[in-house]
């Protein structure tokens, strides 16, 4: 808890706040669903379709691949911003894990590591530096 600063709190909270509400949600709609329809999405679940619908999701929200097909400048505008957004995310977290130790990081923690931790030596850090499109300057001019 050495990284927790009374600035997150309202992030925390909200965040916290937002999880519960969307469980609390999609619970009440699993138990007012008909029972059909119940057993359809146990099922459906359970099936090897779940794997082409997650594709699915992969395709059409990180990669925009309609909107290729009507307007392909628009959907390579697109398909960057997210794809770009999602892998800044994915390789900030993971370079947050591997400083931090531990599998399980607080909300709080940074996930754009470079603006937080300037001064790592570590041996990862060629690795992300790599991947992280924004690099931050630690030289002073």
């Amino acid at each position: 808890m050495n990284s927790f600063d009374i600035f997150v709190l309202p992030f925390a909270i909200g965040l916290y706040t937002l999880l519960i509400i969307f469980i609390a949600k999609a619970f009440d709609w699993i138990k007012h669903l008909p029972f059909e329809d119940r057993q359809k999405l146990r099922k459906g679940i359970k099936s090897r379709k779940v794997f082409g619908a997650i594709k699915e999701i992969f395709m059409e929200s990180l990669l925009h691949r309609r909107i290729f097909k009507v307007n392909p400048l628009l959907g390579y505008m697109h398909m960057s911003l997210a794809f770009g957004w999602f892998l800044l995310i994915v390789f900030g977290t993971l370079e947050s894990k591997i400083y931090g130790r531990d599998l399980m990081n607080a909300p709080w923690d940074p996930i754009f590591f470079k603006y937080f931790k300037h001064d790592t030596n570590e041996i990862h850090s060629a690795f992300f530096n790599f991947w992280h499109p924004i690099q931050v300057s630690t030289k002073l001019v």
